[in-house]
């Protein structure tokens, strides 16, 4: 369950990244998805849904996810950056996970 949530929040993170800067002036960091799941993937959500559950979850949430799914960071490396403890970079994590699988009706994949 850990493994699929985290493969959708980076596809997420993806596809919202994409959206929002589809004409960037400018980048320190040259992102690209390397390796995209395969079709049968995306058949138990919809990633619209998931989009917006993701969008909807508070700044500082949004951003522990960034850089954990989207930078493949550590919760060192966060804990440095955000200046927050390594166990609150934790506790984001999960509060994000908890409720975008409230949001997305998370009972589906238990």
């Amino acid at each position: 369950m850990d493994a699929y949530l985290i493969r959708t929040i980076r596809n997420a993170c993806y596809a919202i990244y994409n959206k929002e800067n589809q004409n960037p002036t400018s980048s320190i960091f040259d992102l690209k998805v390397e390796d995209e799941p395969s079709e049968d993937f995306y058949d138990d959500i919809d990633l619209d849904l998931l989009i917006d559950a993701v969008r909807k979850l508070d700044d500082k949430l949004k951003s522990v996810i960034a850089y954990k799914v989207y930078y493949d960071l550590t919760a060192d490396e966060i804990a440095q950056i955000m200046g927050i403890s390594k166990r609150t970079v934790f506790n984001y994590l999960n509060k994000a996970k908890r409720q975008i699988l409230d949001l997305i009706g998370g009972d589906r994949f238990e």
